[in-house]
């Protein structure tokens, strides 16, 4: 018997049956009794704290998350990024996954590397959950190694799990999706230089051209007006986008965008040409960021990286972390799902 047939017998997770046995505080009643009544259906007996293996854990580096406070670390990431819809979702699922077990999150961001959060100096917490990719300095991965650590969204460490979302499936799945509806004109919008966009125009042009395709690439490294108080799209460098594409011949009926922030100003500049989107040209973008494509017509398709799903599997990666330092560092990615627009099937 183990704790994952408890957990599966109780419908929890295998570390809140830990926790439950481990004592730990912020579980309810209701979910300690569940999980108690399943060890006593199946017999399962768990061993004294002596007796299981690996080190025996203590100070701020243990692996218990006795504070019940978790940093949510934005690595290199402006304040104007974090606050976007799609990262906005994914820190509430960090918290939500987190608040279930009676944790809180506290949400620091670490642009400079010489300026550590306080809540990691003065060990103020037992858990950190790394948000965004950058390469750190040995000084200040040796403070993260002193809790237990999880990354979230393309954050890729060998000393932490992660918890992503299969971004190289993403320009494929935008490539065959467009080619099934009979588009064979296909082109791609995106800023050039960023590592996640480049391996989605990298995945939808080889895609398109297993297909007999061969797409037209427009990218640009300066497309994209990024500080702490901006992130939106160079509207000028987009419309010599649009020029290029709208003088094709043939023109492009499928259009790939990199991610849903292109699509309302894209969407402007066609119309104003006399493009009839969803007739003329069908678009898919990527990140189901629905207060963005919700405010245009007809609604394109999307390719949904489940956000909110991905920092709620973050908090629970953290949480069975806790109570399992010895396994192995691993990476889960989520399967990205294509939703659905409104657009002409040509045939």
């Amino acid at each position: 018997m183990s704790i994952v047939q408890v957990a599966e017998f109780a419908g929890v997770s295998p570390g809140t049956v830990s926790r439950v046995i481990n004592g730990r505080n912020g579980i309810s009643e209701k979910t300690v009794k569940q999980v108690r009544k399943a060890m006593e259906r199946i017999g399962y007996v768990p061993r004294s704290p002596e007796d299981r293996p690996g080190p025996k854990a203590e100070g701020i580096g243990c692996n218990s998350l006795a504070l019940r406070n978790v940093a949510l670390v934005a690595v290199k990431l402006y304040k104007s990024q974090i606050t976007s819809p799609v990262y906005a979702e994914t820190i509430h699922g960090v918290e939500a996954g987190l608040a279930k077990e009676g944790l809180s999150m506290i949400l620091s961001v670490l642009s400079d590397f010489d300026q550590i959060p306080k809540c990691l100096l003065h060990q103020q917490v037992n858990g950190v959950v790394l948000f965004g990719q950058a390469s750190m300095p040995d000084k200040v991965v040796k403070i993260l190694k002193q809790f237990v650590v999880v990354s979230v969204m393309g954050g890729h460490y060998p000393w932490c799990d992660a918890v992503s979302y299969d971004n190289s499936a993403v320009g494929g799945m935008a490539a065959n999706y467009l080619i099934e509806r009979g588009h064979r004109h296909l082109a791609y919008i995106g800023r050039k230089g960023s590592p996640a966009f480049d391996e989605r125009a990298l995945r939808f042009e080889m895609e398109a051209k297993k297909n007999a395709v061969n797409p037209c690439m427009l990218e640009d490294e300066q497309l994209l007006l990024l500080d702490d108080k901006t992130n939106s799209i160079d509207k000028n460098r987009l419309e010599g986008m649009v020029e290029k594409l709208i003088a094709m011949s043939p023109r492009p009926t499928g259009i790939f965008v990199a991610a849903d922030m292109f699509v309302v100003p894209l969407y402007s500049l066609l119309s104003a040409r006399g493009i009839k989107l969803g007739e003329d040209i069908e678009v898919v973008s990527v990140n189901n960021e629905k207060v963005i494509l919700d405010s245009v017509t007809p609604r394109p398709a999307t390719i949904d990286i489940q956000a909110y799903s991905l920092g709620y599997m973050a908090a629970e990666r953290l949480l069975w972390r806790a109570e399992h330092s010895n396994e192995q560092r691993v990476t889960l990615l989520l399967d990205p799902k294509i939703v659905e627009g409104v657009g002409r099937r040509i045939r």
